[in-house]
């Protein structure tokens, strides 16, 4: 696991799952602009960056996320 740093690849890893039902994240959207947006809203602050994280497999493909929003 890895703190995520690349939101736009972040994006596009969500959007292609969320537009999957078994995988569908409500809260995020399914359009990859739409949960930029979200995650860049929601999940990005100011001192400890984006709040997701991420695994990749052997080729460097993001393979699961977990996003954490606490206040």
């Amino acid at each position: 696991m890895e703190k995520a740093q690349n939101l736009i690849e972040l994006s596009r890893f969500l959007a292609k799952l969320n537009n999957q039902k078994q995988f569908h994240i409500g809260y995020c959207g399914e359009v990859e602009e739409e949960i930029y947006k979200t995650l860049k809203e929601d999940f990005v602050h100011e001192k400890d960056g984006i709040s997701f994280w991420i695994a990749k497999n052997q080729d460097g493909v993001i393979i699961t996320a977990i996003g954490l929003d606490w206040n």
